[in-house]
């Protein structure tokens, strides 16, 4: 019988490939491959093999371009191979396992972390880019005055928007809500002024703290109560109507006030200014007067304030008339004779007559003895502690000097040599 020849009937070296042989390969496991004849050994390798003295014509698969590479799942097992051809059917394809429930939050955190950052990081430029922003220079080029309306923020933007004290609304609004969530307190509704290049942070400073404009009005000493009114009544500021005070009953002096104020509440400060520094004053005044009311004071300190424009002269002027009550003379008092001719209005176009002093008049004190009925202005404090605190003199008379002061006599002998004076002196000029 012929031999068959090796290469047809020897069994193969090489056992068939399993799936798991495949993974190994794969991962770079050479062993395996060579094991399966897929990997051709290398010289070394070659010397080293030992035979049975026969030589091997054996040809073994190599791994080329030429050869098909094994694939994961198309080649079967050792323990299915044989079902599976007979079934005609390959093995499924290996499936790749899901990630763990861990790995899946591990991943999440760290997409959630990395989109706070990134918002984190947003915010944080925007809020910089408002912090400089709220804090740069304002659009106004001068001192502004804005008269802020009441009814709610977007009133208040739009009258500092059309002043040109801002010119952002929507950075102005994030700005108030940003204090305000930080502690800061309303912003008020009144008369406001605003420095040039204000700020936003400096417009919120003065909206919540500063004080509002302040106005003022001016009632000089010595004004009658029909002049009151008329002052109070030019005031563009002030708002409704202008009364006409008791005469004597108002303090004269400068009266602050903000916007929205009234008329009244002028006079009625004004009022309580008097009566509380007159009640103060009356405490400490010079006993020896002779005077019996804080009203009489008022009295007479309104005809002192009318006789002389001298503030230094007026301690003499109230020691004048002092004196001559004492003694029961009429205080023949010009001042008051103008005050009955003028209706009360303590002003006169023409100079006094001989019929005027012949004037059948309460306040014609050339006619009556003693104090007119009531004052004839308002006296300022000067006037007032004049009589409360006279200068000590004996004089009884005095009379213009043509220089805007008075000489002041003793006797009639001496005020009559002074009128002439005067006169003289008129006649010159």
């Amino acid at each position: 019988m012929e031999p068959t020849p090796a290469s047809s009937s020897a069994p193969s070296d090489h056992t068939p490939l399993s799936a798991g042989d495949v993974a190994r390969m794969q991962n770079g496991d050479d062993q395996t491959a060579r094991r399966h004849g897929l990997v051709r050994p290398s010289a070394d390798t070659e010397a080293a093999s030992t035979h049975d003295g026969a030589e091997d014509d054996t040809d073994h698969p190599v791994m080329d371009e030429a050869s098909p590479q094994p694939v994961s799942g198309d080649a079967p097992s050792e323990s299915d191979g044989d079902d599976a051809s007979a079934a005609g059917t390959s093995s499924p394809p290996d499936q790749t396992a899901p990630p763990s429930p861990s790995a899946q939050r591990r991943h999440w955190r760290w997409w959630l972390g990395g989109g706070v950052v990134a918002l984190l990081a947003v915010l944080g430029g925007i809020a910089g880019y408002g912090w400089l922003t709220a804090h740069a220079d304002g659009p106004s080029e001068t001192r502004t005055i804005v008269i802020v309306p009441r009814g709610g923020l977007v009133h208040v933007t739009q009258a500092l928007r059309q002043a040109g004290v801002i010119d952002s609304p929507l950075l102005f609004h994030a700005a108030v809500e940003i204090t305000r969530w930080q502690g800061a307190g309303s912003l008020h509704a009144a008369e406001f002024e605003f420095p040039a290049h204000a700020s936003i942070m400096t417009v919120l400073h003065i909206l919540r703290t500063a004080r509002p404009v302040q106005h003022t009005i001016t009632l000089p000493e010595g004004i009658t109560a029909f002049r009151v009114a008329e002052i109070l009544s030019r005031d563009a500021v002030l708002t409704g109507d202008a009364p006409v005070p008791p005469e004597g009953s108002i303090l004269p002096q400068t009266y602050a006030f903000e916007r929205g104020a009234t008329r009244q509440q002028i006079v009625e400060r004004a009022t309580d200014a008097s009566r509380h520094w007159l009640e103060k004053a009356w405490q400490g005044r010079d006993r020896s007067i002779g005077l019996t009311s804080p009203e009489q004071a008022v009295i007479l300190a309104s005809i002192v304030e009318r006789e002389t424009a001298r503030p230094q002269e007026r301690p003499h002027v109230a020691a004048v008339f002092l004196n001559r009550l004492k003694h029961g003379m009429k205080l023949q008092a010009d001042s008051t004779l103008v005050y009955a001719a003028s209706g009360g209005s303590g002003q006169m176009e023409r100079p006094l007559s001989h019929a005027d002093l012949a004037f059948d008049e309460p306040y014609n004190t050339y006619r009556i003895h003693g104090l007119p009925p009531g004052p004839i202005g308002n006296p300022g404090q000067a006037a007032l502690e004049a009589v409360l605190h006279p200068m000590h003199s004996d004089d009884l008379y005095f009379v213009a000097d043509g220089n805007g002061g008075h000489n002041f006599a003793r006797d009639l002998g001496q005020h009559e040599a002074n009128v002439r004076k005067w006169r003289d002196g008129k006649k010159s000029r």
